[in-house]
């Protein structure tokens, strides 16, 4: 019988090999990461700005500039540059009072002791010297010699505003970066003929060319005399900034020529600051490279305490990028998601901004449809052929315009207009702006605010047609007439259901 075999053992199946799948998404993740901080790094390394030619600063007294302080009707700050090595300075300000039992005007002088600091660069060296001006006198006119290691300036001359003024006006300027000197010089004397009786002249665009020091001197050159009696609330601006190998940074004489308020958030201090007027704060912010979260949140929290002042003032704030892009361009991410909301929550009445090449107005609707404040406002101080956005949000739009505004603010009352350049020369007979837009905020006996748009009936200018000649350039141009003859089809409607 033959002997039963027992069935043959299955071979046992070879062990599966190790995937390490984790691990390699991990490995993969870092290289990733790794090849992004490389090309942000390469990008910095290409894109820094281009060093400037070396430069001297003479043993003259210029760029003298008049600032308001933190108390706009009692101080002042004036700042100037003489020199490369730090030497003894003052500054004598003389005024008259009335002296006596007669009461005879008698003429008295103080010295002010200066403070100096030593700005270097990659390409020079100048010492910059300030003096703060306070307990000034109401109606008072002043006038100053500055003295840098026994070089005297000429003698310059400011006014404060009466005590019982009822009102201050001011000029804002939006975008300016893109001016040839000629446009910039017919513009401040068109405002100085328009307007010669200014408190502040407002500037949110960027008025300098680079952040180089032949930019200051050729801006400082245009400004002439204006800069040392008009105090001046300056925006950091984007061409304010230097690019470097590895992000951006202040240029270091900005600070140094504009010593305002150190009254900011830590890390920004005289960069964001606020300056007080009896009815009225101006908060200026610095946002042009506002990159970090850290900084974002510093800049969200001290915002909401900046415009926690007295509720009889009107709160005006100040900032280079806008919060709402006019442009036909994707918003700027911190700008609109971070800043946006916390202005209009902490309670602003009018937001000027710079940057960009198209003017644009918005406001606020209420929950039963009234117009509110605040108001928003970007606006270019130059022509630019630019692409506007048609976004319904906007009250008001315009595209290949030269603007400035007038501001006249007063306990119950703020006025605004844009003035539309005229091209004509600014001692021509011809020599005359037109009006754009304007508006009124009202403040009632309760604290209400009404809004009052006067420009309904103005008609909207758009001088755009940069489209390219190709069949996509066509394209373009056709959608951007099909928006524009909606827009205009809409503000006719609205103008007919306006009561009258």
């Amino acid at each position: 019988m033959p002997r039963r075999q027992s069935p043959k053992k299955p071979k046992p199946l070879p062990p599966k090999p190790k995937t390490y799948l984790g691990l390699r998404l991990w490995v993969l993740a870092l290289l990733v990461l790794g090849l992004a901080l490389i090309a942000c790094g390469l990008f910095f390394l290409l894109q820094a700005d281009p060093d400037e030619p070396s430069y001297r600063s003479p043993m003259r007294i210029e760029r003298v500039q008049l600032l308001p302080g933190e108390d706009y009707a009692q101080s002042r700050v004036v700042s100037w540059r003489c020199g490369e090595e730090l030497a003894d300075s003052y500054l004598l300000l003389s005024y008259e009072r009335p002296k006596g039992r007669r009461g005879r005007l008698q003429t008295e002088t103080l010295r002010y002791q200066a403070e100096g600091q030593q700005v270097v660069t990659a390409s020079g060296r100048a010492c910059y010297y300030q003096v703060a001006l306070d307990s000034l006198q109401p109606g008072t006119q002043y006038r100053y010699r500055l003295v840098t290691g026994g070089v005297q300036s000429e003698v310059y001359s400011f006014r404060t505003p009466i005590e019982a003024a009822d009102s201050l006006q001011f000029v804002y300027l939006g975008a300016l970066d893109t001016a040839t000197p000629q446009q910039k010089r017919q513009l401040l004397e068109r405002i100085d003929r328009s307007f010669p009786d200014l408190d502040l002249l407002a500037l949110t665009g960027n008025y300098l060319t680079g952040a180089n020091d032949a930019a200051w001197g050729a801006w400082y050159e245009l400004l002439g005399r204006r800069s040392s009696r008009l105090p001046q609330l300056v925006v950091p601006g984007t061409a304010s900034y230097i690019k470097e190998h590895t992000g951006y940074a202040l240029d270091p004489r900005w600070r140094a020529q504009y010593p305002y308020p150190t009254n900011g958030p830590e890390g920004y201090l005289g960069r964001s600051y606020y300056v007080d007027y009896p009815y009225v704060r101006f908060v200026v912010l610095d946002a042009a490279r506002l990159l970090s979260w850290g900084g974002i949140q510093v800049q969200r929290s001290w915002i909401r305490q900046a415009l926690q002042c007295d509720e009889r003032q009107w709160r005006i704030v100040l900032l280079h990028l806008p919060v709402d892009r006019v442009l036909e361009e994707q918003q700027h991410l911190v700008m609109h998601y971070f800043l946006r909301d916390e202005l209009i929550a902490a309670g602003a009445d009018l937001i000027l901004q710079g940057h960009d090449g198209c003017y644009g107005r918005a406001s606020q609707r209420s929950a039963a449809g009234d117009t509110i404040p605040p108001v928003l406002v970007v606006s270019p101080a130059v022509s630019q052929e630019a692409h506007n956005t048609f976004d319904k949000g906007y009250d008001r739009l315009g595209t290949g315009l030269a603007l400035y505004q007038h501001i006249v603010v007063s306990r119950r009352q703020l006025h605004y207009s844009a003035y539309r350049l005229g091209t004509a020369p600014p001692d021509s007979l011809a020599a005359r702006d037109s009006l754009y837009d304007e508006l009124v905020l009202r403040r009632t006996e309760t604290g209400e605010l009404k809004f009052v748009d006067r420009a309904r009936a103005l008609p909207e200018i758009f001088n755009y047609n940069a489209f390219a000649s190709n069949k996509r350039g066509q394209k373009k141009a056709a959608q951007y007439q099909h928006e524009l003859e909606a827009r205009q089809r809409a503000r006719r409607e609205a103008l007919k259901k306006r009561p009258k």
